[in-house]
C-alpha cells in the first residue's frame, strides 16, 4: 500500500487526489509496522524479543521525529512535487 499511495500521490493533479495518496501511504506504513511487530513477536525467541522490538521501535521513532525536520528543509528547494516523487 505504500507504494501505491506514493504513486498516487506523485501523479495527483488535484489536492483531493493528492490528500487521498498520502492516506493511502500512511495506513500502508502503519500496516509496516505491525507486521514487523507480529514477525518479531512470531519469530524471534523470548530471550532476544525486547532487544528487536526496543531497535524496531527506535528506528520508528527516530523517522517520525526527524522525518518532518529534514522534509521541511528540503521542500523550500525542491518543491513538494519532486519530495512526492513526480520529478
Amino acid at each position: 500500500m505504500v507504494v501505491l499511495g506514493t504513486l498516487v500521490t506523485a501523479f495527483a493533479r488535484s489536492l483531493k487526489v493528492f490528500l487521498l495518496g498520502r492516506t493511502i501511504t500512511g495506513v500502508g506504513g502503519a500496516g509496516c509496522l505491525n507486521v514487523a511487530i507480529i514477525l518479531v513477536l512470531e519469530l524471534v525467541s523470548e530471550k532476544r524479543r525486547g532487544l528487536l522490538l526496543g531497535m524496531l521501535n527506535t528506528c520508528f521513532t527516530v523517522g517520525v521525529a526527524f522525518g518532518a525536520v529534514v522534509a521541511g528543509a528540503l521542500a523550500p528547494r525542491l518543491g513538494w512535487v519532486c519530495m512526492s516523487g513526480a520529478c
